[in-house]
């Protein structure tokens, strides 16, 4: 017992350190361009006149990396299955903080492959034929964002969440969730599909909103902010779940084969190049938002390079239909914000009593059952 104890009182100095570290330094809103208004601009422009432009953003700085990172670097945890799961941890804060320090130069896509993963080739394949079978005009959008605003709001009033929901702009999603501070972010300067409003209720409430919240309820915050690889299953959990919820319609679908393919091309070409391939698939502002999403991160986009995370969409919700379909308890992907990779030590932990069982269980597994 005083073995875990000391175990249990390491991990709250690194939590709480990290709790102070993102207090200084958001890592989602380090990575978005202060000057994309400006910069979209002048792309469509020059777009619209047949000529050539790359963006080149500037992003907020980031002057204690350093500190951070030795700070970090003293941390050792055992091998204990909580010890294993704080590890990754560790080593995934580092690469973060590495992944921006080296975001101006070449080492974008390598430290962006070490924290996302490489992308899946049949993933990649399956998206280029979701694009091929979608029309574009599927693409609709009469719904407003204070339409959508009212509807999360009724939804986290419903399940009764303490969660505060905002409209705001310069957002680079359509909405963004901030569990560590239980808020959900609409995207005040976007319009929206009608048919997206359940969709958004079951990715965002059900899934983002409901793992964050379960993950408040255990006693280890970082079940509530994420562990390292959680963002691949946490995407697509949210996909698998629109398809239970039958809320996935083809436009959507499409848009995130998009994002799959943005990331590949990106990879390999300029913004302007990638846009180019996209606008074969997209009308030209959307095709702009799926690029400037995954080149975010980047200085100077006229070279190849991509933020990877994009591609988890789908890359995720077939990792989450193998899961499900090999028997495996996805009750158990709602302890908090956890990855399938780690499944083996949240059911250890919860054995031991480390942690407690999901507190809320979402409509959609109700519904599969």
């Amino acid at each position: 017992m005083d073995f875990m104890n000391n175990v249990f009182e390491q991990i709250i100095i690194f939590e709480n350190y990290v709790r102070q570290m993102l207090g200084k330094i958001d890592f989602s809103s380090v990575l978005l361009p202060v000057n994309r208004p400006e910069e979209r601009k002048l792309f469509l422009d020059n777009i619209s006149s047949g000529k050539i432009y790359n963006p080149q953003y500037i992003y907020q700085t980031s002057p204690e990396l350093d500190s951070f990172r030795k700070s970090l670097s003293e941390f050792t945890f055992d091998d204990s299955a909580l010890g294993k799961l704080y590890s990754k941890q560790l080593k995934r804060l580092l690469i973060e903080l590495d992944f921006l320090e080296f975001r101006h130069d070449r080492n974008f896509s390598v430290f962006s492959e070490k924290l996302h993963g490489v992308c899946d080739k049949e993933v990649i394949k399956d998206a280029r034929k979701i694009l091929l079978n979608t029309s574009m005009a599927d693409f609709n959008e009469p719904v407003s964002a204070h339409e959508v605003f009212e509807s999360l709001k009724n939804e986290l009033e419903r399940l009764s969440l303490p969660w505060k929901i905002v409209l705001e702009s310069n957002v680079a999603s359509k909405v963004r969730i901030d569990p560590r501070h239980k808020k959900v972010i609409v995207n005040r300067d976007l319009n929206y599909m009608s048919s997206e409003i359940e969709r958004l209720k079951v990715h965002e409430i059900q899934v983002h909103v409901l793992r964050g919240e379960n993950g408040s309820r255990q006693p280890f915050k970082m079940f509530q902010t994420g562990f390292a690889g959680y963002n691949e299953t946490e995407e697509g959990l949210a996909v698998y779940a629109e398809d239970i919820c039958s809320c996935l319609d083809c436009a959507q679908e499409k848009v995130y084969a998009g994002r799959a393919l943005a990331v590949e091309l990106s990879l390999k070409l300029s913004f302007y190049e990638t846009y180019m391939e996209l606008n074969k698939y997209f009308p030209e502002q959307l095709a702009y938002r799926l690029v400037e999403r995954t080149k975010r991160g980047l200085v100077d986009t006229s070279g190849p390079g991509a933020l990877i995370k994009d591609v988890h969409y789908l890359s995720g919700r077939k990792k989450i239909k193998e899961f499900v379909q090999n028997g495996n308890n996805i009750n158990l992907l709602y302890v908090g914000k956890v990855s399938l990779n780690d499944i083996i030590l949240i059911e250890k932990m919860l054995d031991e009593g480390i942690i407690e069982d999901p507190y809320h269980i979402p409509d959609f597994l109700t519904l599969e059952k």
